[in-house]
């Protein structure tokens, strides 16, 4: 028994002393008990820039640093978004360049926030059949769309084109 308690003892003092070796506090060099904590593993971030697309042109939703939220034809900084997933079925929207949420008001008014607002920045999540991906407000049910039209969500209509968006990778 008292060998045990000797060859424990070592032990401990050798993680002790190489923790001060390596100048790294005592609770990091134990070994991460949980195979995801500090891992890449479902790596949550995804980067891309939501494209539309009407007969005549494909827009990319932007999140500029005013504030001010619109469309643009062309890819560009402010066009690169995060998709943060709250739950399942919520999205929150961010503006990695402008470092804000994008947001909807109780009429369908788009604007961004540099804090997540549970009420007016958090979106619902469908993927239609037809592989494009559509997004509305959790708090009103109104469709996100570029083109400005308000529209309330239902499964199986028929939506605006501005309105249906395919995620394209960030490169």
């Amino acid at each position: 028994m008292d060998v045990n308690k000797r060859l424990g003892m070592r032990d401990t003092m050798l993680t002790l002393l190489l923790a001060v070796l390596q100048g790294l506090p005592v609770g990091e060099a134990a070994p991460n008990p949980s195979p995801l904590v500090g891992s890449n593993w479902g790596n949550p971030r995804r980067y891309v820039h939501l494209q539309t697309s009407t007969d005549l042109n494909n827009f990319y939703l932007e999140i500029r640093l005013d504030g001010s939220v619109g469309k643009t034809t062309a890819r560009s900084a402010f066009s690169v978004i995060l998709m943060k997933a709250e739950t399942r079925e919520h999205v929150a929207i961010f503006g990695v360049k402008s470092n804000r949420y994008l947001c909807m008001d109780q009429e369908g008014i788009l604007f961004s926030s540099p804090i997540c607002q549970r009420d007016s920045c958090l979106f619902y999540h469908r993927l239609l059949e037809n592989n494009r991906d559509v997004y509305y407000s959790t708090r009103t049910g109104i469709l996100l769309n570029l083109e400005g039209s308000r529209q309330l969500y239902s499964a199986g209509q028929n939506l605006p084109q501005t309105s249906l968006f395919l995620p394209k990778k960030n490169t």
